[in-house]
């Protein structure tokens, strides 16, 4: 049982990954969506970030360099009490990810 509780408590820490579906109130988005769909499905969002991560790359010589930018659009549901809340994220306007936050 002691061995158990490091890993519960790790698991706890991370956010859960929905998969590639989410409800929102009768209806269903799904990773692919553009922005405006899962709007118009789900109305708007408690709050809205953008994180921008670099892109890595490497030359013939193994050495690594930055070859661009990721521009992540992040917009967190706040749901019903016996639901986790949910962030929504975009990757060029389309949603590449949903996670739940626990």
């Amino acid at each position: 049982m002691l061995r158990l509780l490091p890993c519960l408590l790790l698991a706890a820490a991370l956010p859960a990954t929905a998969g590639d579906t989410l409800r929102c109130g009768n209806t269903l988005v799904t990773q692919g969506m553009s922005e405006e769909q899962v709007f118009a499905k789900c109305g708007a969002p408690a709050n809205k970030s953008v994180r921008t991560e670099p892109v890595m790359s490497s030359d013939r010589d193994g050495n690594r360099y930055q070859s661009g930018e990721r521009v992540m659009h992040r917009w967190l549901y706040q749901r019903s009490p016996a639901q986790f809340d949910a962030v929504l994220v975009f990757e060029g306007g389309m949603l590449s990810a949903i996670e739940l936050q626990n």
